[in-house]
């Protein structure tokens, strides 16, 4: 199982260092990776379809991909489900989830996420929530 763990990982790690170079090969490599569950796919799926990377640009399904590697502790994909919230990016915006979807991703990089929790507090986007 260990073996196997690591030859995924090290495909993943060649893929993304060429990622966009051949974007219908990721494509399909993500899409049979996430099918099983890997949240990792999921996350470069969502990215794909962020920013039309391979694929045509979907906000839905970018916020779809990433809300699937979010539920399983993917910490930029809470992050970027925080920016879609913020921004009302596929989603109706909502500065409640946006903080609720960054206070999740700070567990990971509290420094790199304070910044966006502190300019919804700023805005008065959500004064009803203490900082971390």
């Amino acid at each position: 199982m260990m073996k196997k763990i690591l030859a995924i990982s090290v495909l993943l790690a060649i893929s993304l260092n060429s990622f966009g170079q051949n974007s219908s090969h990721d494509f399909d490599m993500f899409s049979k990776a996430a099918n099983k569950g890997d949240a990792l796919a999921m996350y470069d799926l969502g990215v794909m379809y962020d920013t039309g990377l391979g694929v045509t640009q979907s906000d839905t399904d970018a916020f779809n991909w990433y809300s699937k590697a979010a539920k399983q502790g993917d910490i930029k994909a809470e992050y970027n489900l925080g920016v879609m919230y913020s921004n009302g990016q596929g989603v109706t915006q909502d500065y409640t989830q946006a903080y609720n979807w960054y206070s999740r991703a700070a567990r990971g990089d509290p420094q790199a996420i304070t910044v966006r929790l502190l300019s919804l507090n700023s805005f008065g986007q959500n004064s009803n929530h203490d900082l971390l």
